[in-house]
């Protein structure tokens, strides 16, 4: 084990940089940061008076651009630019520039933060990652680094060939991170630049979705492996293994995830369909994922479907070929109407509502005699099921009744009829 890190070697340092010509450097590093704070507020104040001023039609959008991809860098930009000049003119005059140099390292990690800020909406993964790129920038200011490194490399272990140490274990957890964030930041802006193209349907967008994120998974674990000096190909030693393990750890999550790769590529439901789960409960398919599909029923729920469910249960899809449904409409009639009359205008009728279909006609039939009236039921398709269904039965149900008020044809109870049993 390694000899402890004297704090002699920060207290050297200390000794060696405070003297009156570093005092003079500290003082220009800490006023180059003051004014590139200040010059960066003002020039952003300029910047968007002249958007405002020319009243582009996208100022909103150029405003919200200025402010999270232009504000945030010109600070540590301009700070670094300040510090660079200092840095060349103390070359010329053949000076020392250490405390210059360690100020262009730090504005530089002051850059890398808002880098990271920018591109990062979620505040717990920014916060994680500016907390690991800080501690050994700052090691590095202090040429504390290697040491540190060398140090921590010296706790180390074996498992068989391979070797551990505390310090690969942190790398390895670090270039995790980094490699997590960025392939999440490349997929999400990979996926969205798709699902934006038109010309490419929506089956097609989900599937190139779901197969960018298995290509990340796969090239993330590779790199994992590696990293933490494994070699890929021996893990066909213990391929049995796993396999096992996976089967009985993960096989309803390898199934829906099958079963969703197996719907995209059946096209046999997609984003936008409308799908009936049981007799009655009608919803619109929003998203297709890896695990689950979600619906939205008419009335504002919604519903995550195991994607394994769709696959096995019966699911009854009103819009995989068109959007046209059949409504059926019972009715009850009194005996001695002129039964054809009464037909042809409940049938021209239906066909003057802009919501159902001219072709197939619209069709009434007798279903029925009954003790007391004689049944009917009505046939009808409407244009567009997503405009829903009971609007246009209600819609053509008053119409009905209207008609038959106006021919005086009044709709007949049903009756019921009471058997009674006794003794003797």
């Amino acid at each position: 084990m390694n000899e402890p890190i004297s704090l002699n070697m920060f207290s050297d340092y200390l000794s060696k940089m405070l003297i009156f010509d570093n005092y003079i450097q500290i003082i220009i590093v800490i006023m180059s940061i003051t004014i590139a704070k200040l010059v960066s507020k003002r020039i952003f104040y300029m910047t968007g008076n002249v958007v405002d001023h020319f009243h582009f039609k996208t100022t909103q959008k150029i405003e919200t651009i200025l402010e999270r991809y232009l504000r945030p860098f010109i600070s540590p930009l301009l700070a670094m630019v300040m510090l660079s000049i200092t840095a060349v003119i103390l070359v010329k005059s053949h000076k020392d520039q250490t405390i210059i140099l360690s100020g262009m390292e730090l504005s530089l990690v002051w850059l890398a933060i808002r880098v990271v800020k920018s591109f990062t909406n979620n505040n717990f993964i920014s916060n994680i990652i500016t907390a690991i790129i800080i501690p050994p920038a700052m090691l590095g200011v202090f040429d504390l680094l290697v040491p540190v490194i060398e140090y921590l490399d010296g706790f180390d272990f074996t498992i068989g060939n391979f070797r551990i140490s505390i310090y690969i274990l942190l790398r390895g957890i670090v270039i995790l991170i980094f490699l997590s964030w960025f392939s999440f930041l490349l997929s999400k802006n990979i996926k969205s630049h798709i699902r934006k193209q038109f010309f490419i349907n929506t089956n097609t967008k989900e599937l190139l979705a779901k197969s960018l994120d298995i290509l990340l998974y796969i090239v993330v674990f590779i790199i994992a492996l590696y990293i933490f000096g494994f070699d890929p190909g021996s893990l066909i030693v213990f391929s049995g293994a796993l396999t096992i393990v996976f089967g009985f750890g993960a096989q309803k999550i390898f199934a829906n995830f099958m079963s969703g790769i197996i719907l995209l590529c059946e096209r046999s439901i997609l984003v936008g369909d409308i799908i009936e789960l049981s007799p009655g409960v009608l919803c619109f398919v929003r998203h297709l994922g890896g695990r689950y599909v979600r619906v939205e029923t008419f009335d504002g729920k919604e519903i995550m479907i195991p994607n394994e469910n769709l696959i096995t249960m019966n699911v009854t899809n009103l819009t995989h070929t068109n959007n046209s449904i059949r409504v059926d409409i019972p009715m009850r009639l009194p005996y001695g109407i002129e039964i054809n009359d009464i037909k042809k205008k409940i049938e021209d009728l239906i066909l003057e509502n802009p919501k159902c279909c001219k072709e197939p006609e619209p069709q009434f039939f007798i279903s029925g005699f009954h003790d007391s009236y004689l049944g009917g039921i009505i046939m009808m398709w409407i244009n567009d099921v997503s405009e829903g269904i009971y609007l246009v039965r209600h819609q053509i149900m008053t119409e009905v009744y209207i008609l038959l008020e106006k021919e005086n044809i009044k709709i007949p109870e049903q009756q019921i009829h009471y058997t009674t049993s006794g003794e003797g």
